[in-house]
């Protein structure tokens, strides 16, 4: 051990005298050569291919900072990465030009090609100053991005899978996936409860249930966020009959996740049909390729499914008008018949005449009987799924005597929904109750 340590000293006398012999720097002066190289090595600015991994853009008035990287082909293992500036005067320049070009602002997880110089700095190390900018590349990796989700989609035998399936013939149970305070979603409101208060309008009578899952609609959030919706959507599949996707027109950047794989797999595995407005006219999405019934606008989707009803109700009251037309039609051939036959048999038999228009008279009476009963039996099957729909309402049970309890805003149906600790929502007949769990006991 002791000729150990004496070995350990005289290496380390060594490296002394090594490093005394050698000329030192401080720590600026040996930046500063590296500063000078990087100047005399990267004079001229070159294009680069990145993805933005993270930005503040502080325009119109200041500097946009960003991070770039550069990840595996086909993974996410990050193998290069730098900070980025676009400086004031450039950024009021390029923002502006990027923006009206590509439709959409820089954000994160786009890719892009810039023109950039190498910089380096004693204080803040190395960074590139971005001096330029091609949308076309941005614009064209979104196109290539968007036919590998297809190809995907149409490999994976998702592309028709929810147009297989039928819409209800009165769908008015509605599960609505939007943001909340969007205008989009105030317009579908608005247009789908258009004359409930009006007795005059044709379909006053209908009531729809309409529950919003709430999700981001653009952003990088915005993908992840419309997918969970869908799976709660399905999660409570029972409760409704059709589900609604929609926003409002924006740009195609803002517009870009509803060409994502994520939202396009979550609609074709839909167990319920999807109704699609997204975006204008000009908007055609992958979401739209693979959703039951796409429309281009949410008013659009509320004009729809008011639509199914008024057919139903068309259709209703065009078997009335025909019943009513063939009716009439029966019964003036039973009368002409009856004139035929009493003037046959007039001066033969007047009682055999009595006798043949009773039973004509019991005819008309039976068959308006019938035709009597058969409106009747259809407006009462009307009337039952009016009342079925109501009394299937929360405040109809409510007002029973039930109560609902709510779990961190979902709805509890079973004793294992609930922990110590949680905190409960309990909807009564005339009030609600917020409580917190201290023990939960099961029922043995």
């Amino acid at each position: 051990m002791a000729e150990y340590k004496l070995n350990m000293i005289d290496e380390d006398e060594d490296l002394m005298n090594a490093a005394a012999a050698e000329e030192r720097y401080t720590l600026s002066e040996f930046l500063e050569e590296i500063e000078t190289d990087v100047e005399n090595s990267f004079s001229d600015a070159r294009w680069i291919t990145a993805e933005i991994s993270s930005i503040t853009n502080n325009f119109p008035g200041g500097h946009c900072y960003l991070e770039l990287v550069e990840t595996e082909t086909g993974g996410d293992k990050i193998i290069a990465k730098a900070r980025a500036t676009i400086w004031r005067e450039k950024n009021r320049m390029l923002t502006p030009f990027f923006r009206e070009t590509a439709g959409g602002d820089l954000r994160s997880g786009m890719k892009v090609l810039i023109k950039a110089g190498a910089a380096f700095s004693t204080v803040f190390g190395f960074s590139l100053n971005i001096i330029n900018i091609e949308p076309s590349f941005t614009l064209g990796d979104m196109e290539a991005h968007r036919q590998q989700t297809l190809k995907r989609l149409d490999k994976e035998g998702l592309m028709n899978l929810n147009k297989e399936l039928a819409i209800p013939a009165l769908p008015c149970r509605i599960a609505v996936v939007s943001a909340e305070g969007a205008a989009g979603y105030g317009d579908f409101i608005k247009h789908i409860k258009e004359g409930a208060d009006d007795k005059s309008h044709p379909l006053a009578s209908v009531h729809f249930k309409i529950e919003l899952f709430e999700s981001p609609m653009q952003g990088s959030e915005a993908p992840e966020g419309i997918a969970k919706a869908f799976s709660l959507i399905a999660a409570c599949q029972k409760e409704f009959d059709i589900v609604v996707l929609i926003r409002g027109g924006g740009s195609q950047m803002d517009l870009a996740c509803f060409d994502e794989y994520i939202v396009a797999k979550a609609i074709a595995e839909s167990p319920l049909p999807v109704v699609t407005g997204v975006g204008h006219d000009r908007d055609i999405h992958i979401c739209d390729m693979v959703a039951c019934h796409p429309v281009k606008t949410p008013t659009a989707a509320a004009a729809f499914l008011l639509g199914i009803f008024a057919e139903q109700k068309e259709l209703v009251a065009s078997m009335e008008e025909r019943m009513q037309k063939a009716a009439t039609l029966y019964f003036g051939r039973q009368d002409s018949l009856l004139e035929q036959l009493i003037t046959m048999v007039r001066a033969t038999s007047g009682n055999y005449v009595l006798k043949q228009q009773n039973i004509l008279e019991q005819k008309k009476i039976s068959v308006g009987n019938i035709i009597s009963k058969f409106l009747t039996a259809r407006e009462n099957e009307i009337k039952m799924l009016e009342l079925r729909l109501q009394s299937s309402s929360p405040m109809k049970i409510l007002e029973k005597g039930y109560s609902m309890v709510f779990v961190d805003g979902r709805k509890a149906v079973s004793i294992n929904d609930i922990n110590d600790g949680s905190h409960l929502r309990i909807l009564m007949r005339d009030g609600e109750v917020n409580v917190t769990v201290s023990k939960k006991s099961d029922v043995e």
